[in-house]
């Protein structure tokens, strides 16, 4: 009951901002703004940091560590959780790709700290991360007894800090990153449903 609940409001929250920037734009804008005045490049001293924090979230990175995962899973004879990994992320990085062609909004218009290429909503790097690190929490419910509570903080906090990363980086707005993060998590728990029912091997 608690993952279906948490499905569904993730989905709400991404129907809200989509909604939201189609029938209040500018209502939305200025809401994101105010965050970005408050987030944008606030501690240069930490800024290397973010920039590396926010290469963990990007194309190559989620690819290489997929990749890693979905082979050490297939050799230890988890095809099951590795299928589902390599589902999710694909399923996931698709999905994003559709929808910023179909809503192409505006990336933020400060200055961006890293290079960050076509449109802003919802954020691919947030969605990309939920969608590996929060499969990692799935995979390992699906494969271990053990509960490893700390490791699966970590994973969770992961897709966070990325998220931030986004904002204060000036590539994306807080509906881009929140928007990323809930979708893909209702994704996430709907695909990883479909595996655990199963009890794979």
């Amino acid at each position: 009951m608690t993952k279906k609940i948490t499905a569904i409001s993730g989905f709400l929250i991404f129907s809200l901002f989509a909604s939201l920037i189609y029938f209040a734009p500018n209502s939305l804008n200025l809401f994101d703004t105010k965050i970005t005045n408050i987030i944008y490049n606030s501690a240069p001293s930490i800024t290397p940091i973010i920039k590396f924090i926010t290469t963990i979230g990007n194309t190559l990175s989620i690819t290489i560590i997929t990749t890693i995962v979905v082979l050490a899973l297939f050799f230890n004879k988890k095809f099951a959780p590795a299928l589902f990994i390599a589902i999710n992320v694909s399923a996931i990085a698709t999905i994003n790709h559709l929808i910023k062609q179909f809503i192409q909004r505006p990336r933020p218009s400060v200055l961006h700290l890293v290079d960050a290429g076509g449109y802003s909503f919802p954020s691919g790097h947030s969605a990309s991360s939920m969608a590996l690190f929060l499969g990692l929490i799935f995979v390992i419910t699906m494969i271990s007894k053990k509960k490893f509570t700390w490791l699966k903080i970590i994973l969770f906090i992961m897709p966070l800090l990325i998220g931030f990363s986004r904002i204060y980086l000036g590539v994306h707005y807080f509906s881009d990153v929140l928007a990323g993060l809930s979708y893909s998590l209702t994704i996430t728990i709907i695909i990883a449903s479909l595996f655990t029912k199963r009890r794979p091997s």
